[in-house]
């Protein structure tokens, strides 16, 4: 069965203090039947532009098996250089889409500063993903109903769909938007289950976040009793048509 992890990292974090090799991410996409991984730069890198460089190389090494995630922070860049940034690595480096840290960069989804991100991905044709779950007041999903009614256009995935704790807010957040898409790790297996039944396994994708997590993360699909076209459809086409990724299924 073909995989997609649509979430994953590599580099140094100083918000969770964590160090993700590049040999360890392919490591485990051999071990554990990973075929593809969208990668993104950490929110709290000390070099966010080396980091979003070293993803490129690892794609370049890695060709049809790694795409890029666009993650600089709106807050700290004014919008001529914030948009400069991710338009080098979406156009340059050919990156998939964009990330919001709300945890990362300390901003909720509906701050001034954040209508860079949603205006980027616009003007770009990519989608967006915001972080939720870890990090309240600013990563509740629910703060995201505003923006997808503000730019009905833009395609919106919820990283971790809120985590285990804020599950169902982000899966009533997706049935208010249909621009909305759900990325589970962290989830529960019943909250999987009910999101499939609810929104459409169309509207559902993969995620590990940490490589470590790939094993238990990919056994709550394989053990959840959804049909198996749902299952294909979360672990892979759902994430290979809102990025773009061109993949043949």
């Amino acid at each position: 069965m073909f995989v997609i992890d649509a979430h994953t990292h590599i580099g140094k974090e100083r918000l969770f203090n964590v160090d993700m090799k590049p040999a360890d991410l392919m490591k485990t996409m051999d071990k554990y039947g990973i075929n593809v991984s969208i990668v993104q730069p950490q929110a709290g890198s000390p070099d966010i532009k080396r980091n979003h460089e070293d993803i490129a190389e690892l794609k370049e090494k890695n060709k049809g098996r790694i795409f890029g995630l666009a993650c600089f922070n709106p807050v700290t860049e004014d919008e001529e250089r914030y948009f400069k940034d991710i338009e080098w690595a979406i156009k340059d480096l050919h990156f998939k889409g964009i990330k919001l840290h709300t945890n990362g960069h300390v901003v909720s989804p509906l701050n001034p500063y954040s209508e860079k991100v949603y205006e980027a991905g616009i003007k770009l044709d990519v989608p967006v993903m915001i972080h939720t779950g870890v990090g309240i007041p600013q990563a509740f999903p629910s703060l995201v109903i505003p923006v997808a009614k503000k730019y009905p256009e833009l395609k919106i995935i919820l990283a971790h769909a809120g985590g285990g704790l804020f599950a169902s807010e982000a899966l009533i957040v997706a049935t208010e938007c249909d621009n909305i898409y759900l990325e589970t790790s962290w989830v529960y297996p019943a909250d999987i289950i009910s999101m499939v039944k609810m929104l459409g396994a169309q509207r559902v994708m993969f995620g590990s976040d940490i490589y470590e997590n790939v094993p238990s993360f990919l056994e709550m699909y394989r053990s959840s009793g959804l049909k198996g076209t749902e299952i294909r459809q979360c672990l892979a086409r759902t994430a290979n048509e809102v990025f773009k990724l061109g993949i043949e299924l």
